[in-house]
């Protein structure tokens, strides 16, 4: 994730049929109220987008029915079957229905995510795909607000920002202090940077769910 942008605009073709699963609750506070069949049919979605983008074909972006819930922003995750990151990207402010920003930021994720090299067609079909959907961030004011496993984090100043999921914190074992220090440095600051009066430090629920392997 880059300043919270998505510098392509991909399009989708007819999705086939995947199942999705949740991984991580929703906040209380946040009403993300997407079925199962809601969850998949987004996960559907990307996984489409990402095979015809692969094969060449015409696209055009699809939207779904409505989508209930209240929603700030969407990541999407690619994972080799070991759990081994492959590309995440995604969107803040939503500017499009929650379906074409999931299309757009799955081909983010496979094709322009900084750290990795560009994902490639013979590839796709070892990957799995999960997303991420996050509410409005709020204020952090005392850090014993943030929840490990519960909350994400985003920090930002002039010129920089730094995002971080919650599933993030718990897969590397940080607690709250090191969860907002690794966050300064992905936004490019020193880490301790979320101390200054200058720097926002924003925390954040969310829901993510995949794929079944």
């Amino acid at each position: 994730m880059r300043n919270g942008t998505l510098g392509l605009a991909e399009r989708i073709c007819q999705p086939g049929y995947w199942r999705a699963k949740v991984k991580m609750r929703a906040d209380s506070d946040v009403l993300f109220t997407l079925s199962e069949e809601q969850k998949g049919s987004l996960l559907v979605l990307a996984r489409s987008h990402l095979e015809c983008y692969f094969r060449g074909d015409k696209l055009s972006f699809q939207e779904l029915e409505a989508l209930p819930g209240q929603y700030y922003g969407i990541f999407v995750t690619l994972r080799h079957q070991d759990g081994e990151l492959r590309g995440c990207m995604g969107q803040l402010s939503l500017n499009c229905g929650l379906a074409e920003a999931t299309q757009r930021a799955a081909i983010a994720a496979a094709r322009q995510d900084s750290r990795f090299p560009p994902v490639q067609a013979e590839e796709l079909v070892e990957l799995s795909i999960s997303i991420s959907l996050l509410a409005t961030p709020r204020e952090l004011i005392q850090i014993e607000d943030l929840e490990i496993g519960r909350h994400g984090v985003l920090i930002e100043t002039v010129g920089a920002r730094g995002l971080l999921l919650p599933q993030v914190a718990v897969e590397r074992g940080w607690d709250t202090v090191q969860f907002l220090r690794e966050c300064c440095r992905k936004a490019g600051l020193a880490s301790d940077a979320w101390k200054l009066e200058t720097v926002s430090r924003l925390y954040f629920a969310a829901v993510s769910f995949g794929e079944r392997s």
